[in-house]
């Protein structure tokens, strides 16, 4: 069996039609189980996936296409090339493949390499523009999301330089971050909010880039959950600082806003005013803002916290640690397995962190135990139509049925088909490729076709 790079698996499992998929439908899973990560942004085309491991190997992070599986990105050095080691962390991916986040800069020629925000296109990282000079070695920012047609960039910079006496010595640091959007390359602010703390992390935007969510953090250390929109920051439920209140000051009261539906209507996060005590939330997101403090009462809570909104206003929840993935949709609460309908999935699909556009297409992960305990690797869920997706965005294999016949285009290593009930009632091998299933019973079959490294099934009715 040869494999993809890096040991990539791809397994293709069935989505059956009591949810939304449909008859002639692949549900495809992606996944690695030597890359330990997150995949955090999905593109709006589905082609393209980005992440990172912000706890195990910290420096480690990803691009993931069905034709390459997940390829390793690395900093850059003084020369201008990549270097393994050297820090770069992905969050966001245009529907061209440009991709943002955060790297090691080793060619801005400081006494320390900078941190610092940056486009990742076609093994090269461009630096984005910040609001101060970089510090050496410290960290200057970060872009965590871009637009589809990749004109906009959201994320989070310093915005002055602070001094400090420390036991007599004068210490210059950079100060708060503050939320901010690249368009078109150009920075620009996106309020005029004086921020204390380390300022706001902006963690997601909208499709237009005019709605923006994260936290923001109180002088105090703690931190409310955020939305940014109409150059105004408006906090979430832990509207005031923790030390203003004795009685919730417990030494942990912080929150996050996740997720934000492309429209920009609907937001999700959670909220946590004490430690171990943790509030995932929704929060329907008006026209026109009306107050910049929305009260605990004003949020509409979940059983977990919100990580992703999609285009039709489900909500996808995960636990602690990841989670195991469940939709919130029409008022009623489903894993995200039962939700699609999917039988024998290969892994459990912890918190969805992003969605293509047309909802299809889902940035995950999943958690298995190792020497280091349990460990979350990469994995991307994919809903493809009965002949598949674009060639140009394919893993290299099609399924297809229609007038009796089940075809295959691309490389396989075999056919099989079984009842609903697992009975198996025909098997072929390689060499077929149009497989001829009128002469079953009328009724409904699962159709497996095996290739290097996994399997896709698809439902066929023969009548």
């Amino acid at each position: 069996m040869k494999y993809l790079p890096l040991m990539a698996m791809v397994c293709t499992l069935l989505a059956s039609a009591n949810a939304t998929a449909q008859e002639n439908e692949v549900a495809s899973f992606y996944y690695d189980d030597e890359i330990p990560g997150v995949v955090f942004g999905v593109s709006g085309n589905g082609r393209w996936a980005v992440g990172n491991d912000e706890g195990v190997v910290a420096n480690n992070s990803f691009v993931w296409t069905r034709e390459t599986g997940f390829t390793d990105i690395f900093g850059i050095n003084a020369q201008g090339v990549q270097v393994q080691g050297l820090a770069a962390r992905l969050y966001g991916i245009a529907d061209d493949g440009t991709a943002v986040g955060v790297y090691e800069d080793g060619t801005a020629g400081l006494s320390s390499n900078p941190i610092r925000p940056g486009v990742y296109k076609d093994g090269e990282w461009t630096p984005l523009p910040t609001l101060i000079d970089l510090f050496p070695g410290d960290l200057n920012g970060y872009a965590t999301a871009i637009s589809a047609d990749g004109s906009i960039i959201c994320g989070h910079v310093p915005a002055s330089i602070v001094t400090n006496d420390v036991l007599g010595n004068i210490v210059t640091t950079a100060g708060p971050c503050v939320p901010v959007i690249w368009v078109d390359g150009e920075i620009q602010r996106v309020d005029d909010v004086e921020y204390e703390g380390y300022g706001a992390w902006i963690q997601s935007m909208n499709a237009d880039g005019t709605v923006m969510c994260g936290y923001a953090d109180f002088g105090d250390g703690s931190r409310s959950p955020a939305v940014f929109k109409d150059g105004q920051l408006i906090r979430l439920i832990g509207t005031t600082p923790a030390s203003s209140d004795p009685d919730k000051w417990e030494g942990f009261f912080e929150g996050r806003v996740y997720a934000v539906s492309p429209d920009g209507s609907r937001v999700g996060g959670y909220f946590s005013p004490i430690e171990g005590q943790v509030s995932g939330f929704v929060w329907d997101v008006p026209e026109t803002i009306t107050s910049t403090s929305v009260e605990s009462d004003e949020v509409e809570y979940l059983d977990g916290i919100a990580t992703a909104v999609d285009a039709n206003g489900r909500v996808y929840i995960g636990g602690a640690s990841g989670g195991n993935s469940s939709v919130v949709a029409d008022g009623q609460t489903a894993s995200f397995i039962d939700y699609f309908g999917i039988t024998d999935a290969p892994h459990i699909p912890a918190a969805i962190m992003g969605i293509s556009a047309d909802a299809r297409t889902f940035a995950t992960s999943f958690v298995m135990s190792n020497q280091m305990g349990a460990v979350q690797f990469p994995m991307v869920v994919s809903f493809d139509g009965a002949s598949g997706i674009e060639d140009e965005y394919s893993d290299g294999l099609a399924l297809s049925y229609a007038a009796g016949h089940f075809t295959v285009e691309g490389n396989h290593g075999g056919i099989i088909v079984y009842t609903t009930g697992g009975l198996m009632v025909k098997s072929v091998g390689s060499e077929v490729s149009d497989l001829d299933l009128s002469s079953l019973g009328d009724g409904i079959y699962l159709v497996k076709v095996l290739f290097d490294g996994g399997h896709k099934v698809m439902k066929v009715v023969v009548d």
